[in-house]
């Protein structure tokens, strides 16, 4: 019996039910629906919770998401923007649920992995051969505000394969040569409508990864585009290709 005045106890999920359905490949600044379900014993849907959700990173930024959604089916559910990635191609997530139920706290975790965003399927063809390039983005900090500098990060990859031994369905999958000997390597920032805003010349740091800094002066959205030409076969990626969103806040 719990006395008044002392806090309920916790308890895991070993009484209840509780599943998040699999996040899947997750990447930054992206929305992910976050779907819990949960069941009593018998497996019977339990629905009227007020469930709170935390999403933290491994370096230890939080959101809390006490604004879920009761689906009236046992499943709860929200849409979240991981924006926390650092200067790594990944970042360790923790997703947990706690709520109360029948005069007992609940609750259950569970790990996922945030990737770098970005364009994997560019394939252009270049003198009669097809060639398969992805570049991919982050930024650092994610949550950028106007007055703030943010480190923009750029992973740029060209298939060894080409023309039919290409894997055009899935080209993530080809093996890739970092590309370390860009030419007239330059980050374009505009706004949504186009209009250019600045334009970046960046630092190249090894493994394939280009880096440049910039401070937005204000708040907005914007969009970065990562531009180079390939001396290899002289291909030159259109910055139609490479137009990643940055939300600037005030």
């Amino acid at each position: 019996m719990v006395k008044q005045g002392q806090p309920k106890p916790e308890k895991a999920s070993s009484s209840l039910n509780i599943e998040i359905s699999p996040t899947g490949h997750w990447h930054f600044n992206k929305s992910k629906r976050l779907t819990f379900t949960i069941t009593d014993a018998k497996s019977n849907p339990i629905s009227g919770l007020k469930p709170t959700v935390t999403v933290k990173t491994r370096l230890g930024s939080t959101d809390v998401l006490k604004d879920m959604i009761d689906n009236g089916d046992g499943t709860y559910s929200r849409e979240y923007t991981a924006l926390d990635i650092g200067s790594n191609y990944s970042m360790d997530y923790s997703i947990g649920i706690a709520f109360s139920y029948q005069g007992s706290n609940y609750f259950n975790h569970w790990s996922a992995e945030v990737v770098r965003d970005g364009n994997e399927r560019i394939v252009p063809t270049v003198g009669g051969v097809l060639y398969s390039y992805l570049v991919r983005y982050a930024w650092d900090p994610g949550r950028v505000k106007a007055g703030q500098e943010v480190t923009m990060y750029f992973d740029n990859r060209r298939a060894i394969q080409t023309g039919d031994k290409l894997n055009t369905e899935q080209p993530s999958r080809n093996a890739c040569d970092y590309l370390i000997d860009l030419k007239n390597v330059s980050v374009l920032v505009e706004t949504v409508a186009g209009s250019p805003v600045a334009t970046l010349t960046p630092t190249y740091t090894g493994i394939g990864i280009y880096r440049a800094k910039y401070t937005p002066a204000s708040a907005g959205e914007y969009k970065v585009s990562f531009l180079f030409t390939d001396p290899f076969n002289g291909y030159t990626l259109d910055k139609a290709k490479t137009s990643y969103p940055l939300v600037v806040g005030k």
